[in-house]
């Protein structure tokens, strides 16, 4: 009686995908739709470490350059403005400036003016924002980068029908960089 071994298997099964492989190769080659078998790519570019994102340049959204920012005109959701615009809109009596931090933060200092809505517990401020005018820009700010709470305050407000709704992205770190003033209230 003959024993099996698998090793003639497993050296015939090698054999079958080697050949396979050469029959698939030949043929990719005469195809002219042929598969690509390598392809030379880019490097990939990475942004340094010491970059912060308040340092990269600003861009473009929804096609509207912001310092051509338009008070006057409607928007399909909360714009993005730059501090420059806010103080105009806010010196013109255009804005009400919404600071979406916690009370405490807001406590500790806040630009002068501005109504402390914070985003964390907005349900308790209903009526304080059913009482915001519909005819002034709702300009709501936070932090700054990483902070989202200004973002996410304008948004709520923008979906609940208020038609004038900014972001001011630089927040209280751009206002303190630029030496705003600020009131802290106990």
């Amino acid at each position: 009686m003959k024993k099996f071994f698998p090793f003639i298997a497993i050296k015939e099964a090698i054999f079958i995908v080697l050949i396979g492989g050469v029959i698939g190769m030949s043929a990719n080659l005469i195809n002219p739709n042929g598969v690509k078998i390598s392809s030379a790519r880019p490097p990939i570019e990475y942004a340094d470490d010491s970059v912060l994102a308040e340092d990269l340049p600003s861009v473009q959204i929804n096609g509207t350059n912001q310092d051509d920012f338009d008070p006057d005109s409607e928007t399909a959701g909360p714009a993005v403005i730059s501090m420059a615009q806010m103080k105009k809109l806010f010196a013109q009596k255009q804005a009400i400036l919404l600071d979406a931090r916690s009370v405490n933060e807001y406590r500790q200092g806040h630009i002068p003016g501005a109504i402390n809505i914070p985003y964390e517990s907005i349900e308790d401020y209903m009526s304080k924002i059913d009482s915001l005018s519909q005819d002034k820009w709702l300009v709501c700010f936070c932090d700054g980068p990483p902070c989202d709470l200004g973002e996410l305050l304008a948004n709520e407000l923008f979906g609940m029908g208020f038609p004038k709704v900014a972001i001011f992205q630089g927040g209280m770190n751009e206002w303190n960089k630029q030496g705003g003033k600020i009131k802290k209230t106990e």
